[in-house]
């Protein structure tokens, strides 16, 4: 009696264990196809609030909140450089200069621009303009498709006509990058830092939710990674 009972015994417990493996794997497996979001992606989907018609009185300096523009799409233009852009968006249009990035220049008449970045790379003029080719082609590629902005409306200058703008676009990864990383990052781009007093006025976190001077950091070990791989501005012919 005692020995049919254990054995009776260890079949449910046989069984027990085979459901509990097989609703292991089963829960493995359903882990496995599903895609891993990043706590930034997170982030920058979350509902934000949407500009859809342009109103010319948030343009004040110093406006609080990141508000972002969805499904932007670039406006072929000749003034379009790798850090300047006309886009449309909703039922408007914005003369758009990246925040924290100056792509080198395209043209020759910008002289002061020209030099400050020649000596910046350590490379000549004639490169200067070459690597701004190169930093056009690859913001027109990188916005090809639908892309969100981030704005404070804030202008590039007094009389400037041009909001200054976080853009996040998929990279060739398929990752959600910030333009401007992707652009020092390949050497196509200087950094170009806030005064502390700026940056404490302006912002006190980044769409992504990164703070300022932690997004900088980032960008200088991008860059030194540029400067010792050789890339864009930094290679030498």
């Amino acid at each position: 009696m005692q020995t049919r009972g254990l054995g009776f015994s260890l079949g449910i417990t046989g069984v027990i264990s085979l459901i509990t493996l097989t609703v292991g794997f089963a829960v493995l497996n359903s882990r496995s196809d599903t895609p891993v979001v990043t706590a930034r992606e997170k982030y920058l989907d979350a509902p934000q609030e949407e500009v859809v018609v342009h109103d010319p009185l948030r343009a004040q300096p110093g406006h609080s909140e990141w508000e972002v523009l969805r499904g932007c799409e670039l406006v072929p233009k000749a003034t379009n450089d790798g850090d300047t852009f006309d886009i449309k968006y909703g039922g408007g249009q914005i003369l758009a200069r990246l925040y924290f990035a100056d792509a080198v220049e395209l043209v020759k008449t910008r002289a002061d621009a020209l030099e400050k970045q020649s000596q910046y790379f350590g490379i000549s003029s004639e490169h200067v303009l070459q690597i701004g080719e190169d930093a056009r082609d690859f913001s027109q590629r990188m916005l090809s498709k639908p892309f969100k902005l981030f704005t404070k409306w804030e202008k590039k200058s007094a009389g400037s006509p041009h909001y200054l703008v976080m853009i996040l676009v998929e990279d060739d990864k398929g990752e959600l990058r910030f333009l401007q990383e992707l652009l020092v990052e390949r050497g196509l781009a200087l950094i170009t830092e806030p005064s502390q007093e700026d940056a404490e006025r302006k912002m006190d976190e980044l769409p992504d939710g990164s703070a300022p001077l932690e997004f900088f950091k980032n960008l200088h070990v991008l860059e030194d990674d540029a400067i010792k791989g050789k890339i864009g501005g930094w290679r030498r012919n």
